[in-house]
């Protein structure tokens, strides 16, 4: 799980000098960059990830939503909480870089759907649990809604075109 590092005290953050401050700030962030590739096996793929116009707080958002999305579907305050700011903060950093929070948990749970679908053999049912969806049904009107075919579709066609 992501560390909590940066929670301290305010007289532990008083005797911290500007250098250990920094040197603190920068081994959260390493804890929070868990890997995109851990969801059981590769889920989001480089190609995809470079594709996407990602600065420093997107990526990092998009990387905690695939770590705790098994967990349950993550709301804004969880994932502000992780990464040690309000969720105001995370609001505004994701504006400033062109995204929200729906919209980049929606695109890791569109990605991570599709590879699941055309790369194994889990039931549908099991996937929608697994990307922290509700119900399987929730999860198939969701993907039905981007993709225009029914996860079981999908599947089938990407067995036979070979994804």
């Amino acid at each position: 799980s992501v560390k909590r590092s940066c929670l301290l005290s305010v007289s532990q953050l008083r005797s911290l000098t500007s250098s250990e401050l920094l040197h603190r700030r920068t081994l959260v962030a390493a804890n929070v960059w868990v890997s995109l590739y851990h969801f059981g096996e590769r889920i989001l793929p480089y190609k995809y990830i470079d594709a996407m116009d990602i600065q420093e707080t997107t990526a990092k958002v998009i990387k905690i939503i695939s770590q705790v999305l098994s967990s349950g579907c993550p709301t804004e305050e969880v994932i502000a909480f992780e990464m040690c700011m309000s969720k105001r903060t995370l609001q505004r950093r994701l504006n400033d870089e062109g995204h929200s929070f729906s919209e980049l948990l929606n695109t890791v749970r569109h990605t991570m759907a599709k590879q699941l679908l055309s790369t194994t053999n889990m039931p549908s049912t099991e996937i929608a649990y697994q990307l922290g969806y509700s119900s399987p049904s929730t999860f198939a009107r969701a993907f039905k809604h981007q993709v225009d075919v029914s996860p079981t579709e999908y599947r089938k066609q990407s067995l036979s075109t070979g994804y």
